[in-house]
């Protein structure tokens, strides 16, 4: 089964307006498709991200973000949080997300940040192997119709992935 971590911002975007992408990604957990991995550094981000008031005006009066949130942790793989990477990013604060996709053995990150969309292939310096094995995709690029059935395809064309019917879909910008 596909394992995918999911950046703050997609939660975020997935309770804001649950009929988009985002919500769609939320929506195909729940139907079995693909496993979200999360750490206790990424639970606590998206928690605090819940609470700033630029988000909370966007919330829907009668939706409870926590508990929301709660549930969604529930149905996602809880790695431990030991294993950090540093220098990865631009951003030093998105090395959480590499970090619990290694150790989540995760192949995907859904982001829209565009600090972890051009990661380079630094993952030798923090002691990683290769580029990570890890793919990145836009959310509304992710695999959320119904049908698609995801297949392993050289790690030279990593920035897309092969579905069911021969075509290829867009997986985000970024080839390993």
């Amino acid at each position: 089964m596909l394992r995918v971590v999911l950046d703050a911002n997609v939660y975020i975007s997935a309770l804001i307006r649950p009929q988009g992408p985002p919500g769609q990604i939320i929506r195909r957990v729940l139907d079995n498709s693909f496993e979200i991995v999360l750490s206790p550094a990424i639970v606590e981000k998206t928690g605090r991200a819940f609470a700033y008031p630029r988000v909370r005006k966007y919330i829907h009066a009668g939706v409870d973000s926590e508990l929301w949130f709660e549930d969604v942790i529930l149905l996602a793989q809880l790695v431990a949080g030991d294993y950090e990477v540093e220098g990865i990013s631009v951003d030093a604060d998105d090395d959480k997300y590499l970090a619990a996709a290694v150790e989540g053995s995760a192949t995907l990150i859904v982001t829209g940040d565009p600090d972890l969309l051009t990661v380079k292939e630094g993952c030798a310096t923090a002691g990683l192997s290769g580029s990570c094995g890890l793919r990145f995709a836009l959310p509304h690029r992710a695999p959320v119709r119904a049908g698609l059935e995801l297949r392993r395809i050289p790690r030279h064309l990593a920035g897309f992935i092969q579905v069911n019917n021969s075509s290829e879909v867009r997986w985000g910008r970024r080839k390993l």
